[in-house]
């Protein structure tokens, strides 16, 4: 007893001693919820992708294997489309959380990667205020909000590991180590890639105790041979065309030969595709692209310039956004910034810890944090993606203003009605209502209809993938059609049944 009362006292002095931290954490675990929670609740999540991977993951916990049916008319294994293996390690949560189980581990994933950042630059140099500051810069960064505006990616929990593997390899713990990169690189299949260049770049950090260098090359190989193989190799073959599905880089080019002969022939071409929308693909490309890069700078991100080994880490994700055929991946959008959220803090760190008197090293920490909240604050309010209408971003991740916690339908009495269609039953529903009927094997995202018995649609409500034109005429079809009847009809939700 004694020796458990000295254990519980070091544990609390532990505690005591980080106070400062762990309350900010809190804080922003809390602003976190405030919009993903409650997004959810006001049914501002969506079939693609939280209904898709949730009612994934309840797969997995009930031994199925999902496929894309729920969004295509498909049977190929869902691993065909992401090979996320992290559904299947969170599955058994949904025997707990049900549909929230994913925005659960999203929410705390975040905080430890806080954490994590807090407790790498205190075994670097232990100055509690200093890592506290520096740990809010990456809680607040502009890339973190919209991961909570929209839905779930497995990608941002592997992102949240990256300062926990940092650490492991700087305190010499090789096995930890191994364990959280195999965490990251199944997450995603092209993590993998990211994790070759953040291995090879962590060797130009400072070491500590240190991996011996060969465990660390080692590391690399195996992250680029695990993606190398399940895109070429393991996704062609689950997949029904035989090809890997997402090819999304036209600016480089269609396979790994056609684009290291862009590279070298035409490397001024592929540069100013960084920076440019040199294919047209938006009206106002450029622009998003420079303006991420400003809100990047401000954030943190000059010290990048000073820290090659972090610069390296971002090259791939920088890539991977400005590349893409997708002009929606290129600016402040999605969960599409996130990575720099664990890596921005790090290179301002390493800077400020260079400087002589604690005063600057402290005042540089406050003011890059300053210039971070700043440039959230843009970021929420005023990005060029958006300006030319409000496409619901606004409702979903402005959570200090009153139109967040309020929807034009009563939420609940939605829950209610969805709370009386059968669990057994197959269901086809309008996309924000898919994640909230996870828990059934046949579930589908209308118009996709299958085997359905029951089709329920929210009028008036944002038709996605339909138009409002398209929308209006499937329901009316549906009303007219002898193998369905209207089981409720009301302004606010609309239950077909087959006959």
């Amino acid at each position: 007893m004694p020796e458990a009362r000295t254990h519980t006292r070091t544990i609390g002095a532990r505690l005591r001693a980080h106070y400062p931290a762990l309350i900010v954490t809190a804080v922003f675990v809390v602003i976190y919820c405030l919009i993903s929670l409650v997004n959810h609740s006001l049914y501002r999540t969506y079939a693609l992708d939280l209904g898709l991977y949730t009612h994934s993951a309840w797969k997995y916990a009930h031994f199925m294997l999902p496929d894309r049916s729920l969004f295509l008319v498909n049977r190929d294994l869902l691993l065909a489309d992401h090979f996320d293996l992290h559904l299947a390690l969170w599955s058994p949560l949904t025997y707990l959380f049900g549909q929230w189980t994913l925005l659960i581990v999203q929410i705390v994933a975040v905080a430890m990667g806080g954490l994590g950042l807090y407790r790498f630059m205190m075994e670097v140099h232990p100055d509690r205020t200093l890592a506290t500051v520096l740990m809010c810069c990456g809680l607040a960064f502009f890339g973190v909000y919209p991961v909570f505006a929209f839905d779930f990616h497995s990608s941002v929990v592997a992102a949240m590991a990256l300062p926990w593997y940092l650490l492991a390899l700087r305190q010499g713990r090789l096995v930890r180590s191994w364990w959280l990169l195999a965490f990251m690189v199944i997450a995603k299949e092209n993590i993998g890639f990211w994790m070759f260049v953040v291995a090879l770049a962590s060797l130009g950090l400072p070491r500590g105790v240190g991996i011996k260098r060969w465990h660390v090359v080692m590391q690399a190989a195996v992250a680029l041979a695990w993606s190398t193989l399940v895109i070429s190799v393991v996704m062609p073959a689950l997949s029904g065309s035989g090809q890997f599905q997402h090819n999304h880089y036209s600016v480089l080019g269609r396979n790994g030969g056609e684009i290291i002969e862009s590279v070298f022939t035409h490397p001024f071409e592929v540069f100013r595709a960084f920076f440019m929308d040199v294919q047209g693909r938006h009206p106002e490309g450029t622009s998003i692209k420079l303006e991420f890069y400003f809100l990047l700078l401000i954030s943190g991100g000059w010290a990048l310039f000073k820290g090659w080994p972090y610069l390296l880490m971002c090259a791939p994700v920088i890539a991977q956004k400005m590349l893409h055929d997708n002009a929606g991946m290129w600016g402040c959008f999605a969960h599409y910034c996130v990575e720099f959220s664990m890596i921005v803090p790090l290179a301002v760190f390493g800077v400020v810890i260079t400087l002589r008197q604690r005063w600057l090293k402290l005042a540089m920490a406050w003011i890059t944090l300053l210039f971070s909240i700043g440039a959230t604050h843009y970021a929420l309010e005023f990005p060029i993606e958006h300006a030319s209408g409000d496409h619901g971003y606004h409702d979903s991740i402005r959570f200090y203003q009153e139109r967040h916690y309020v929807r034009r339908f009563d939420t609940g009495k939605v829950d209610r009605v969805l709370a009386t269609i059968p669990k057994d039953a197959a269901v086809s529903a309008l996309s924000p209502l898919v994640p909230h009927l996870i828990a059934r094997r046949d579930l589908y995202m209308f118009p996709v209809v299958d085997n359905a018995e029951y089709i329920v649609l929210l009028p008036g409500d944002n038709p996605y993938p339909m138009q409002y034109d398209e929308y209006g005429q499937r329901t009316d079809a549906l009303r007219k059609d002898p193998a369905w009847r209207v089981e409720l009809d009301d302004p606010e939700i609309i239950i077909f049944q087959k006959n």
